[in-house]
């Protein structure tokens, strides 16, 4: 199962080098306050200045999407996780808390194999149950969780892609993904411009910011997915839904939040 690679997901801070994670040596060790990013509304701009604010815009949203945790002091909701290609078919049910003290609690309904997992984190300790067994247990008093110091998306010589990956400060495992989606957000390649922010509509009585792009050939192979969109919550930059579809147009790969509360 999933959770049994969790040592791999809670180090000081992290590198992708291609899709193979490597832990950095810490450099922030404090958490640090953010001021919200307001939206910046597009309607009634003049057409010569809407290049210069889009490009603000996808900025602003990418800064909430890779410093998610940053905007919201507490969330609670139900996901449903359908990915083909690794044939996941998942409910994901979470309580998080970031103030007065964090902890999460999130359980994992496997429809595959009607299996149930418990992650619990509190009191800087995870506990990860198979059903009502523990069965890992991690103390994360050394892990940083604080906002990486430096550029997030770099790029080597040779041209490979390095991401810079923040821990969740509530260690929220199978829910981190969603309410702190830096990995999607890693998907917007401002060089490449491979994507572009729609509109903005009303999801679950929250307003969220439209993004629809198309994957690099190495994504779309692994994902079995040519396409995707974003539904993303404006005030936080939580993840809200997720769709992936192939060539045909058919849906490989969909994420969605069933109920959502974000304080």
């Amino acid at each position: 199962m999933r959770y049994k690679k969790l040592s791999l997901l809670v180090l000081s801070s992290l590198l992708v080098f291609g899709g193979t994670i490597y832990a950095a040596d810490s450099i922030n060790k404090k958490e640090r306050e953010v001021e919200p990013l307001p939206l910046i509304e597009l309607d009634n701009v003049p057409v010569g200045a809407k290049e210069q604010l889009n490009f603000a815009s996808n900025i602003n949203i990418k800064e909430k999407m890779l410093n998610s945790v940053d905007y919201f002091t507490n969330a609670s909701g139900i996901y449903s996780v359908v990915i083909d290609h690794i044939q996941v078919n998942e409910t994901i049910e979470f309580e998080v808390e970031q103030s007065p003290v964090k902890k999460s609690k999130v359980t994992t309904i496997n429809h595959n194999t009607e299996e149930v997992s418990h992650h619990k984190f509190e009191e800087e300790k995870i506990q990860i149950f198979d059903e009502n067994y523990l069965v890992d247990e991690v103390n994360t008093d050394q892990i940083s969780i604080g906002k990486p110091i430096g550029e997030r998306h770099l790029t080597t010589s040779s041209g490979e892609n390095i991401y810079v990956y923040r821990n969740d400060p509530a260690f929220s495992g199978p829910a981190q993904d969603y309410l702190l989606p830096q990995a999607y957000a890693f998907w917007l390649n401002d060089d490449t411009n491979n994507y572009e922010i729609i509109g903005t509509e009303k999801y679950l009585e929250r307003e969220v910011t439209i993004i629809k792009g198309i994957h690099e050939p190495d994504m779309a192979e692994k994902h079995n997915a040519i396409n995707f969109e974003l539904w993303v919550d404006n005030n936080s930059g939580i993840l809200l839904k997720l769709i992936e579809k192939n060539e045909n147009g058919e849906v490989t790969n969909l994420i969605q939040a069933e109920e959502i509360f974000i304080q």
